[in-house]
């Protein structure tokens, strides 16, 4: 199999599986692949999907592939709240994201990916972003980041947890769209997460 037809076929997809390699060059051969990366031409993203190393070049290439490694999902919680300075960037940030799949976390050559899952009716509230190479990713709303933060995290459930957030004062008090977040609040319809919001709403009154 030559490389230089391998990368004209598959470099426009970003970051692409086994079966789409098949798609694309249908006579490809798997021992091709392996030695290519190993060469240092392709990363391994997960088992069965890849990108080539050049591609991680741009740094916006990493958001994009959080998307595109699972599907459907977003960029939310942790990540999405530093994105917003809502929270202060950590030392080892990871690529935080929801799903409808099943939860995981996969690490390679772009950083730590970590998926949460939560139910289909609950997966709204992203919003595409355009990045300069005319790709895109999807990023959760502040609000919605918010909710899903609390929701999947239990242990921000009290006062003492909400402050262990380190939840931006700036933003809590003149960016945070209320309206928004008690919108999103009531499509959960649930009762303990309605509890969380009213004890973070209060210590940022």
């Amino acid at each position: 199999m030559n490389y230089l037809f391998f990368r004209t076929k598959l470099l426009p997809l970003g970051c692409f599986s086994i079966e789409q390699i098949g798609e694309y060059v249908p006579d490809y051969d798997r021992n091709s692949i392996t030695r290519w990366v190993k060469k240092g031409y392709l990363m391994k993203l997960r088992r069965g999907q890849y990108a080539f190393h050049e591609s991680a070049q741009d740094e916006d290439f990493a958001l994009m592939v959080a998307g595109q490694m699972v599907q459907p999902s977003y960029l939310s919680l942790h990540y999405a709240l530093t994105h917003y300075n809502m929270i202060p960037t950590p030392d080892e940030q990871q690529f935080t994201s929801v799903t409808t799949q099943k939860p995981a976390v996969y690490e390679n050559a772009l950083g730590v990916y970590s998926y949460r899952s939560i139910a289909p009716h609950l997966y709204f509230g992203y919003q595409p972003y355009s990045l300069p190479n005319g790709r895109t990713f999807m990023l959760a709303t502040p609000e919605k980041a918010l909710l899903d933060t609390l929701y999947l995290h239990p242990d921000y459930a009290t006062e003492s947890g909400i402050k262990e957030l380190k939840l931006n004062d700036e933003f809590m008090a003149s960016q945070l769209n209320q309206n928004r977040l008690f919108e999103y609040l009531a499509r959960w319809r649930s009762p303990a997460l309605s509890t969380r919001v009213r004890t973070l709403l209060k210590h940022y009154d």
